[in-house]
């Protein structure tokens, strides 16, 4: 059977659900006035919304208007780093005010002075009271900050600080950001103000209305930017119309942006929730993510039709400072370097003997990889990671290919890399800092695998790295790239779950795995768009 598109979007519809059930307990009850303000803004997705199918348009149209105001999920790193890029793109030599939700009006001579370089980032998040009147990671907006600093953009600071968040102080910041607007507007009219604040703020009656009673009816030209709405995202998946990016118009300057599909932002907030509650009980020991990614293991089995029990497992992260060492003992030399390099270089990684998963970092991503990993090693019954290298060179493509597909399961909107990017990144003297000697045996290895499919000859690779965990890094790409083709040619219908169960069950370390790898492979080229024999 294949990929059963209906199936797959009640699986989500269901995992939002029980997300949402999640948050609401850690939150509490809430007032009821807030799920008035909650409905004005759902209501600004019911009309009738478009695709637009030039990309370039939401630049165009940013580079008309004087107002932006930029909906942010504050949990969800993605939120901010969309705002990120379009705000890089905006040419270089047209002056911007960002306004900011995340800072009080009343510390705006910090933020000045942090801007400056007057005072340390230590210092400017404990004036402004980060931890306590915000509490979101800061690491989520420091690029936005260092951005404003290194194009010389104003940051207006916008927010004001209510203990307690109800449907009234809800209004009353909308209120008090637009007064800020309006008056910062009247000392640069020329510039573009860019402003950045919760997506519920954005509908008609709440920050727009501020504004246009503080602006006395005479609001500059002024685009809406919503990120991610449920609605319109759950409208194009039914139409099986859901890419990497999709981005949405609608009347009164509105647009949407689709970034990432909605069960994973809300993840990230359940996860900032668990963070900040375990913080708050003045919690020693580190948090624990055994239930989430248990959870995505349930999803992805489900997703492919297999009955596991994810219980023989635990998680590991950052916090557990002696995690290398405790299980270092268990490799030999060159495989402990590559354990610490894992470590070190933020890679999330299972150890199938002894059931321990490392999390380098709490997103949905790390997780469904690991979750893949995990599912690949007990249907293989793999008891040991392939990192022995170079001989395990193709069972790590292999691991890693299962485990960006499971990802790719749960996130659709997950990207890979192309041999076209790596070229260019080769090219371009390797800008990402990623190694020369990694694009090479990425590369080197692309090329056997042509020449095996199209002449039936075996090419040794040619190129040895003088690194060896160059293999691990090259195999990580290498993976992701074929388990986006792998993901693809599911959903289309081209590959059966079936085969993927078998792919995901295949002994890596077989004597013949060499013979069935280029067999997978040459399937998978046929469905490759960048392939050349799919032209």
């Amino acid at each position: 059977m294949g990929f059963d598109s209906r199936q797959w979007l009640l699986t989500r519809q269901r995992l939002l659900q029980q997300l949402k059930a999640q948050v609401a307990i850690r939150l509490g009850p809430q007032p009821k006035d807030v799920f008035g303000y909650a409905g004005e803004y759902k209501r600004e997705f019911d009309g009738r919304w478009l695709l637009c199918e030039d990309e370039g348009e939401l630049g165009e149209r940013l580079y008309e208007v004087q107002l932006v105001l930029g909906g942010d999920f504050h949990a969800f790193s993605q939120a901010q780093r969309s705002h990120l890029r379009l705000l890089r793109d905006l040419p270089k030599n047209r002056p911007v005010v960002l306004g900011m939700e995340c800072i009080e009006s009343c510390d705006q001579e910090a933020v000045d002075a942090f801007l400056e370089g007057e005072i340390s980032e230590e210092d400017f998040l404990e004036t402004v009271n980060w931890d306590e009147h915000w509490g979101f990671p800061w690491e989520n907006y420091r690029p936005l900050f260092d951005l404003a600093r290194e194009r010389g953009f104003k940051v207006l600071a916008l927010n004001r600080y209510f203990a307690r968040r109800t449907g009234s102080t809800l209004g009353q910041r909308d209120r008090h950001a637009a007064q800020v607007i309006s008056k910062a507007f009247k000392e640069h009219p020329d510039h573009l103000f860019y402003i950045l604040f919760g997506d519920l703020h954005l509908a008609d009656q709440h920050l727009p209305l501020a504004l246009i009673k503080a602006f006395k009816g005479k609001l500059p030209s002024m685009l809406r930017l919503f990120l991610n709405s449920e609605r319109l995202y759950f409208r194009l998946a039914r139409r099986g119309d859901v890419g990497p990016q999709r981005l949405l118009k609608a009347s009164r300057n509105r647009y949407c942006l689709l970034t990432s599909p909605p069960w994973v932002k809300w993840q990230s907030y359940l996860i900032y929730l668990e963070q900040t509650y375990d913080r708050e009980l003045g919690e020693d020991e580190a948090i624990d993510y055994t239930d989430h990614l248990a959870a995505l293991i349930k999803l992805a089995a489900e997703d492919l039709a297999i009955k596991i029990k994810a219980q023989d497992f635990a998680v590991y992260g950052p916090e557990d400072g002696d995690f290398p060492a405790r299980v270092a003992g268990h490799f030999d030399r060159n495989q402990e370097r590559l354990l610490i390099h894992l470590v070190d270089h933020d890679r999330s990684f299972f150890l199938p003997e002894g059931g321990l998963c490392y999390l380098s970092r709490p997103t949905i991503n790390h997780a469904a990889g690991l979750a893949g990993q995990y599912l690949q090693a007990r249907l293989s019954r793999r008891h040991r990671p392939p990192w022995d290298m170079p001989h395990d060179f193709l069972p790590a493509i292999w691991v890693e290919a299962m485990s960006f597909l499971v990802s790719k399961l749960i996130n659709p909107n997950r990207k890979s890399e192309s041999l076209r990017q790596l070229r260019r990144e080769l090219e371009a003297g390797d800008p990402k800092g990623r190694g020369k000697e990694t694009l090479l045996v990425v590369l080197d290895q692309r090329m056997s695998e042509m020449i095996q499919i199209h002449s039936k000859k075996l090419r040794p690779r040619r190129f040895r790295p003088r690194r060896k965990v160059s293999y691990f890094e090259a195999a990580r790409i290498l993976g992701n790239m074929m388990g986006e083709r792998l993901f693809q040619a599911f959903k289309k219908g081209r590959m059966s779950r079936n085969v993927l169960v078998d792919f995901f069950s295949q002994d890596v370390f077989d004597p013949h795995f060499e013979d069935f790898y280029f067999q997978a492979v040459r399937r998978l080229e046929s469905h490759d768009p960048e392939s050349p024999r799919a032209r």
